[in-house]
């Protein structure tokens, strides 16, 4: 998946961030994202704070706003 390698390189995401990250972008609330990815909401809340950290964002619509620059619409 490009999206994957996009946002690896250049936010410096791991895979299973990157994923997720791709998940909130299409509209994925918390526990959608957690269906999607096959893993618990505890766990989709602990990659959002990593990804948070290092996208230097701090809410998930200014991360959906940084992820529109690098990422193809759906």
């Amino acid at each position: 998946m490009p999206a994957v390698g996009t946002l690896r390189t250049a936010l410096d995401l791991t895979p299973a961030e990157a994923r997720l990250a791709i998940a909130l972008q299409a509209g994925d609330d918390i526990g959608e994202a957690a269906t999607r990815l096959n893993i618990s909401p505890e766990t989709v809340r602990k990659q959002l704070k990593a990804v948070f950290a290092k996208t230097g964002v701090r809410r998930q619509s200014d991360l959906i706003a940084l992820l529109g620059n690098l990422l193809p619409s759906a």
